[in-house]
């Protein structure tokens, strides 16, 4: 048995980045033609009716990466604890402001 993909909502993937949901509204065409974001797989363009593929969004992430870190994130595929979780979640939000989002 195949496991389930999640997608994510506007809300979702804001909390992921570590934005608003009305940050990632405004802005997800921008993320898609300037910094390579994956496209949303369902929603037609509407608000918060959007949904990304998480697994698409995650390798986004580990593509910003520095290069030493990009195969330990390719090759990790167990759950951060939660402070290594809220570690990785700001400098990616760092890292996402540096890009000029």
């Amino acid at each position: 048995m195949q496991p389930i993909r999640r997608l994510l909502s506007a809300t979702d993937l804001g909390q992921k980045l570590g934005f608003t949901t009305d940050w990632v509204i405004r802005n997800w065409n921008k993320l898609i033609s300037e910094k390579d974001f994956p496209p949303p797989v369902l929603g037609g363009g509407i608000g918060n009716h959007l949904r990304w593929d998480e697994k698409a969004v995650d390798l986004w992430l580990d593509s910003l990466l520095p290069e030493p870190f990009k195969n330990q994130a390719a090759a990790d595929t167990q759950k951060y604890d939660p402070a290594e979780q809220l570690q990785t979640q700001s400098r990616l939000h760092s890292r996402a402001q540096e890009l000029a989002l």
